[in-house]
């Protein structure tokens, strides 16, 4: 180590003074040794600096200096990194409790939501009436007992009726009444189990619900609505309500429901979230008025005349809720401003507050501001501490420094003054003297490399110096251009490669290497050896690229098909240049490769995505929003309504004029109301006539589209045939009407009621027999009929039917004019879904003996009403023999036909039976089954099971069976009812394939698509939008987390606009994974939810290969003009009426005319000329169907002047006219070319004389050709007759057949009229017969066959498949059938798409043997066989499986 002692002089107390240093040799060294002046001059500085400074104080100043800054340095930066950290820290905490009091408060309103939302919901089916409210009061009491966060639930009616179940004090339920009963009075008593008052009614007074602020607000705003915050009336609370319309079927008002909640509530979550000791949440309206906060303040109080009053935030009694609202109204200057989320830091009063706002809106009018205030206290109290404790060690270490830093001066400072003598020596020349070299320690050491560099240091110094300078400009320079090259290299998107003429890589880039599927170019450079067969797909795309290069020395664009390390295939497009050298000789080639795999998939995806759609039965429609409604766009597959979709979009079949006359002014009128309303979506039902007269029911869900000032300028519709389900609807009101009439037509009286003893059905024998009508009868309970004294016991009986089945009673019916009718009365129970229903019949006692004579009869009718019932039953002893069925149980189950009693159907030994599968696919014993478990005493609820009938066929049903037990409660029976419910099963399958179809459709879809919810988060993204930005899970995700800051910002005032304003579609540029910049062209659009903020959808197609091609478009319009306008042809353009509108210079030439003398006066269909040579009718085809004709005609010198024609004898023209088509198919223009033949028909029919003299040459050339093969052909016959060598025989016959194949070819061209080609057929079957005779008698045991598609073929590929046709059938009559065992060969020839052929050759002999590969044997027979497949260009198969089978693959037609 080469030291170098540079220290600033430091004196000693003594009065000497020096100079200390140390540090590494820098190439820098031209001062190190100064000049005999310099060092003069550096003596005199140093003798003048004063000499009263210390080292011991200057060490020991730096050393106090040195520990207290450190621990002050210290302390300051944590205390700054802990306050900074708070802060961080309360920042998150805040934005983390506003979110989940905003979660906590969503989840608490969607309870009176979802329950407002249900009741809607039940009275809009039918489930429950809204006009008749008493019956809604257990259904409300179960409900309140379910949700007990809800302090109200209600509904009330146009007619002014009004009932509700209020909880007050939090437990105690109390039902509130009023209709025309009361008087309109609202009554208010408590209630017990199932809603049944427990205390007398209280008269609470006159009471209107259609007044009310709850009815109200939805009602005029035709949607939910919440109400505004109010006290409840008998609590100390405040409460919100949440109230939905009810319209029926038509639109019209039927009522409203509502429940409310108690805002307490939300005080409890506030308090569990806030954050701090000493933090509190608060939440406002948007006037300011505190809702509710996690302080014990109430958020009202109550006037001297009973008013509420609301607590403003800015006047509360709570210091952080006024300082905070305070500061909060000082920033944004109301709460209404606050429409996001706001962070505010502010010390009031002193003390720093941490503050947090947020807006918490719905779409229905609630608009609240939550609040979360955290004091810097809370958190700062400890960090404080730790500031006195880290100033109190500061001084410790002050004074420890200060007495260790005198000891170490004194250690050290007699060696250095030794070491500072030494250096000015060496400063000044002088020889080093008096080093303390003796010492032990680090100072000795110090001495002795001071003392050794003396001596080396003059040495060295000046070589160094120059040899350091040299090297580090050569090293800059060389590192410069080399860290140029390789960023650019390592780090192009593209790949970049240099490859040999050869066909070996001599370096690639990792982007080339990545492409290719190799992990670096190492690897790549070192795995290819040739690039023609180990990545490209075919190589002759290899060799097309080298030739374009040796041609023009550059290739662009080169789309090819290429293989990559790991097998699969993919697309790339090269452009490479050549390098050669001093003699022009290719030395290699530089280039890029961009891989467009993507591109190429979308391509094949678009086309897959478009099959999709025109194979699915659903149809899609967009239409104007005009009278007639005219088809804008509508799918191809349209056809199966008998319409052609051209038909539609022209408007030659308005939309309105399939609609079935008598639905389409419902349709309109539906229409126009659903738009007035301002609905974004709507659903009808209706009838199309398809164009062969059938009538079908159709589905339409139709969207809206409006324009930019919201007038619907679209609709959108998916049109779905319903007319099956139609029908069965139709066939189910048949059914009831028949149930209704056969209930009414028996004697008696029939009734069935619920468990509560509500009638469900009844007879009109009721009504005429008890006097009451049917709306007294509604309202009544079953024990009303009988007198006081009887109730009591038949109420017993009703019991027991609901518990053992059935039961039977004598009872005293009291008539409306006051009369007791004895009656005898009978019950059975049954069970339809999951309620139980008590049915029976009634027979007036009176006239007892006909009663009882009628009994048995009525208990038949019964049992008829049961069999006929549309409701499958089944009712089986307890030794499991079926008592009854009715016929729709047999209709489902496909039993037996047949009522009563079935001899041989027993539930035990299932003979004749059905099998039963559970909803998991496994098989139920019969004693499992729902009816064999009633026998055991067990009821079964709503159980799904699949059927598998007698004739094969599966039935999905929903049972449920109970026990019908004696009053013992022995089990005498088991009841079963069930629903076919294979209808609903089917269309949860089909609803589950239509899911996994749209999935598969959306992820297959050429273009992205996507859905964000109101905050930019993302709800869905397909498989395209992921991988073309190598994107992962990306929902919940926003858009400044996936894509850049500048892109993200454009997108998301995007999102917005559309949200704002419907449908919009914008340009975006964005760059995908590979860094490339794409522009997609991007519908964005709201998608309505119910209850929920819009969801934003958007559809983004990548138009960057459109925009490109546009661009390349205009350039090729401009470059085909200039090719026109210079084109030698006469050229000229024609009007749909034939007059000529535009011409090309060619055309003047020929014409001798100018554009004034032609243009808009020359008409095709007035040229006399035309019309006289008889091709006038090909003109009108041109113009009437559109077809391209061409024609040629001549002008003599008299019709001249009709086209202006140059002067001559006779002019021959050939015309071509073709038409162009407008966007309707209809003839817009026609294109008009002249070519003059004159000259060529002179040439033509010298042509035609030198033809027919070469034909004659080629046919004596084919002729002689097919005579020396023949000569040949038999030389070598006869050869073979004179060997008997078998071996050498064998050969020569093969030989002999190969040549006399080639000579029935010859022979076949000889006497055919085409001398090119061969007709194949013929060919194929004289080259087998030849053969077959060649093998003579062993070849009578086998069939020869051929099926050869009528086909020509070139010479070229004819000739080596007659070959292999040849080989393939001599191997196989000489290996196939040893021992003259019997057989067949087929040869057959078919023809495949794109232009394929396969010739097939095939045995069913004894196979190859298990040794032989027919891919690498080298028998002459399979090589040439191999060779000649390759000559073909084709793809050969071998299978040896009961017999052998050759087959290739070839084009039709030689390249």
């Amino acid at each position: 180590m080469r030291l170098i002692l540079a220290m600033p002089a430091l004196p000693l107390q003594t009065g000497g003074e020096f100079r200390v240093g140390a540090g590494l040799s820098t190439p820098n060294t031209s001062n190190l040794f100064p000049s005999s002046g310099e060092a003069m001059g550096t003596t005199e500085r140093v003798n003048s600096v004063p000499r009263r400074s210390s080292l011991r104080l200057v060490l020991v100043t730096l050393f106090v200096l040195l520990v207290s800054t450190t621990v002050i340095l210290t302390g300051f930066l944590s205390f700054r990194s802990g306050r900074q950290s708070v802060f961080e820290m309360v920042d998150r905490l805040r934005s983390e409790i506003a979110t989940r009091i905003e979660e906590d408060l969503r989840r608490f309103f969607a309870i009176p939501h979802d329950v407002a939302h249900l009741n809607r919901d039940v009275a809009f089916q039918g489930l429950l009436n809204i006009d008749d409210l008493p019956t809604w009061q257990g259904y409300l009491w179960h409900q309140s007992r379910l949700f007990t966060s809800l302090t109200k639930i209600a509904a009330g009616n146009e007619k002014g009726e009004y009932i509700a179940i209020d909880r007050q004090n939090g437990e105690q339920a109390v039902g509130q009444f009023c209709d025309a009963a009361t008087g309109f009075a609202l009554f208010t008593y408590e209630v017990g189990d199932m809603g049944v008052p427990t205390s007398p009614t209280k008269n609470a007074g006159p009471y209107d619900p259609r007044s009310r602020p709850w009815y109200r607000s939805p009602t005029e705003a035709h949607q939910p609505h919440w109400s505004n915050v109010f006290k409840h009336f008998v609590d100390p609370d405040l409460q919100i309500a949440f109230s939905l319309p009810v319209y029926d079927a038509s639109g019209i008002l039927k009522g409203v429901t509502t429940a409310a909640v108690r805002l307490s509530e939300i005080t409890a979550f506030l308090k569990r979230n806030r954050g701090s000791p000493n933090g509190l949440a608060y939440i406002v309206d948007e006037s300011g008025q505190l809702v509710a906060s996690s302080a014990d303040e109430p958020a009202f109080s109550l006037s001297s005349e009973g008013e509420v009053l609301r607590t403003l935030a800015e006047d509360s009694s709570v210091s952080l809720i006024r300082q905070s609202a305070r500061t909060l109204l000082r920033e944004v200057g109301n709460w209404g401003a606050v429409d996001r989320r706001i962070s505010l830091d502010d010390a009031p009063d002193g003390e720093r507050l941490f503050v947090q706002v947020m807006p918490f809106k719905d779409a229905y009018g609630l608009d609240w501001r939550i609040v979360v205030v955290i004091p810097e206290s809370d958190f700062m109290a400890q960090i404080h501490e730790d500031v006195k404790t880290t100033l109190l060690l500061c001084l410790l270490a002050l004074g420890l420094a200060l007495a260790v830093g005198l000891l170490t001066v004194r250690w050290i400072s007699g060696p250095i003054l030794l070491i500072n003598a030494a250096a000015k020596d060496l400063v000044a020349g002088r020889e080093v003297r008096n080093l303390p070299t003796d010492r032990g320690d680090e100072l000795g050491s110090l001495a002795r490399s001071f003392d050794r560099m003396a001596r080396e240091i003059r040495r060295s110094m000046q070589s160094l110096k120059s040899e350091l300078a040299e090297r580090r400009r050569a090293e800059a320079a060389l590192r410069e251009s080399e860290a140029q090259y390789r960023s650019i290299f390592e780090n192009a998107i593209e790949g970049i490669f240099r490859s040999t003429p050869g066909g070996r890589f001599l370096s690639v880039n990792p982007a080339f290497a990545r492409i290719y599927g190799y992990d670096s170019p190492d690897e790549m450079i070192q795995s290819v050896a040739d690039i023609g067969k180990d990545i490209y797909f075919r190589q002759e795309d290899r060799a097309k690229l080298i030739d374009e290069i040796e041609r023009s020395d550059v290739a662009n664009g080169f789309e090819q098909e290429v293989r990559r390390k790991d097998g699969s295939v993919g697309w790339v497009s090269v452009s490479a240049r050549s390098a050669r050298n001093e003699r022009g000789e290719l030395v290699h080639l530089d280039g890029f490769a961009v891989d467009i795999t993507e591109r190429k998939r979308a391509e094949e995806a678009l086309k897959l995505a478009n099959l999709v759609v025109e194979n699915s039965s659903v149809v899609l429609f967009r239409w104007r929003a005009v009278e007639g409604w005219p088809v804008d766009m509508v799918s191809e597959n349209v056809s199966q309504f008998g319409y052609s979709p051209d038909e539609l979009r022209s408007g030659a079949v308005p939309f309105s004029s399939i609609v079935h006359p008598d639905d389409l002014a419902r349709v309109a009128h539906e229409v126009q109301f659903y738009s007035a309303a301002g609905m974004d979506r709507f659903q009808q039902e209706y009838r199309i006539v398809f164009r062969d007269g059938r009538v079908r029911w159709v589905e339409d869900r139709t969207l809206v589209e409006r324009d930019g000032d919201g007038q619907i300028s679209f609709y959108q519709g998916i049109v779905i045939d319903i007319t099956e389900r139609k029908l069965a609807e139709d066939a189910l009101r048949q059914e009831m009407h028949f149930t209704d009439t056969l209930i009414d037509s028996m004697p008696g009286i029939f009734y069935v009621f619920d468990e509560q003893g509500r009638l469900a059905r009844w007879s009109k024998q009721l009504e005429r027999a008890t006097g009451y009508d049917a709306a007294t009868i509604s309202s009544m309970r079953a024990l009303d009929f009988f007198v006081q004294e009887d109730r009591e016991g038949v109420a017993q009986k009703i019991q027991d039917v609901f518990v053992q089945g059935r039961t039977q009673v004598e009872g005293r019916v009291l008539t409306k004019d006051g009369q007791a009718v004895p009656f005898f009365l009978t019950g059975l129970r049954i069970v339809a879904g999951d309620k139980s229903y008590l049915v029976g019949v009634g027979l007036d006692l009176s006239e007892r003996v006909r009663a009882e004579a009628e009994a048995a009869r009525l208990q038949s009718l019964l049992q008829s009403v049961i069999m006929q019932s549309p409701v499958p039953m089944v009712l089986a002893l307890p030794d499991g023999t079926v008592e009854l069925y009715n016929e729709s149980c047999r209709s489902v189950l496909g039993a037996p036909t047949g009522t009563g009693l079935q001899s041989g159907l027993n539930l035990f030994t299932l003979e004749p039976s059905w099998i039963n599968y559970g909803a998991d696919g496994t098989e139920i014993p019969a004693s499992e089954l729902p009816i064999t478990l009633a026998l055991m005493g067990k009821t079964t609820r709503s159980r799904e099971m699949r059927v598998l009938r007698r004739d094969g066929t599966e039935r999905w049903i929903l049972a449920d069976a109970v026990p019908v037990c004696d009053e013992d409660g022995a089990v005498q029976a088991g009841f079963l009812t069930f629903v076919d419910i294979t209808e609903r099963k089917q269309a949860e399958a089909a609803l589950r394939e239509s899911e996994e179809r749209f999935s598969v459709f959306m992820d297959n879809l050429p273009a992205g698509v996507f859905m964000k919810d109101s905050g930019g988060k993302v709800v869905y993204a397909n498989r395209y939008l992921r991988e073309l930005f190598g994107w992962g899970d990306v929902v919940g995700k926003s858009t400044r987390e996936l894509l850049p800051p500048e892109a993200a910002l454009r997108m998301e005032a995007d999102d917005r606009a559309a949200l704002a304003g419907g449908l919009t579609t914008v340009a975006e540029w964005v760059r995908d994974v590979a860094n490339r910049e794409r522009i997609f062209q991007t519908s964005k659009f709201p998608i309505p939810r119910e209850g929920h903020a819009p969801l934003l959808g958007g559809i983004a197609i990548d138009i960057t290969d459109r925009n490109r091609a546009e661009e390349e478009l205009r350039a090729s319009e401009a470059f085909l003009e200039t090719i026109i306008q210079h084109s030698p042809f006469s050229m000229w353009v024609a009007d749909s009426t034939g007059t000529m509108i535009r011409m090309n210079q060619a055309c003047r030439t020929l014409l001798r005319g100018t554009d004034e003398e032609l243009v808009g006066r020359y008409n095709l269909f007035t040229d006399n000329v035309l019309e006289s040579r008889g091709v006038m009718s090909l003109v009108r085809r041109v113009f009437e169907q559109g077809e391209t004709v061409r024609f040629i005609v001549d002008y003599d010198s008299a019709e001249l002047s009709t086209v202006h024609v140059a002067e001559t004898t006779r002019v021959v023209l050939e015309a071509t006219i073709s038409p162009v088509l407008d966007a309707r198919g209809q003839v817009a223009h026609a294109i008009v070319q002249h070519l003059d033949l004159s000259e060529r028909r002179q040439t033509e029919e010298a042509l035609r004389n030198s033809l027919l003299e070469k034909e004659s040459l080629l046919k004596e050339v084919h002729h002689r050709v097919k005579n020396n093969l023949q000569v040949i052909s038999s030389l070598l016959k006869l050869q073979a007759r004179k060997i008997h060598n078998p071996e050498v025989h064998e050969v020569l016959r093969d030989t002999h057949n190969r040549v006399r194949s080639m000579a029935l070819l010859h022979e076949t061209l000889y006497r055919s009229g085409d001398l090119a080609k061969v007709r194949f057929p013929q060919y194929v079957k004289n080259v087998c017969s030849h053969v077959a005779r060649s093998y003579g008698a062993g070849a009578e045991n086998v069939r020869l066959r051929h099926e050869i598609v009528d086909v020509t073929l070139d010479l070229d590929l004819a000739i080596p498949a007659g070959l292999i046709i040849n080989e393939l059938v001599s191997n196989a009559f000489k290996h196939a059938f040893p021992s003259d065992s019997e057989g067949e060969i087929v040869v057959e020839l078919r023809s495949e798409p794109e232009g394929q052929l396969v010739l097939r050759v095939s045995d069913d002999g004894v196979g190859l043997p298990p040794e032989l590969d027919p891919r690498t044997t080298e028998t002459l027979g399979l090589l040439l066989v191999r060779n000649l497949a390759r000559q073909l260009d084709g793809r050969m198969s071998v299978t040896s499986d009961r017999g052998t089978v050759f087959e290739i693959v070839f084009p039709a037609h030689s390249a």
